[in-house]
């Protein structure tokens, strides 16, 4: 099992640079160089994945997405 994370592909059909996204994110921008490299995601306790989902025009389930194989979904699924 594994999330997707989309950003990049998000952030390049919008146009937008690190150093943009930065600023309307208000973050620094070795902080959406790390997202783009997918070097790690942000939290979602401090509403980050909200806040990129509004700014991007996106949903959450555009931004992140679960890859699940079928031995992983039976085995979740078994009681």
């Amino acid at each position: 099992m594994r999330v997707k994370w989309h950003f990049r592909k998000y952030l390049a059909a919008r146009n937008l640079t690190i150093q943009d996204f930065a600023e309307k994110a208000g973050v620094h921008r070795n902080t959406v160089s790390r997202w783009r490299g997918n070097d790690y995601l942000p939290s979602i306790e401090d509403s980050m994945l909200a806040r990129i989902c509004v700014l991007l025009s996106i949903s959450l389930e555009d931004l992140l997405e679960l890859e699940v194989n079928e031995a992983e979904a039976e085995a979740l699924t078994k009681n």
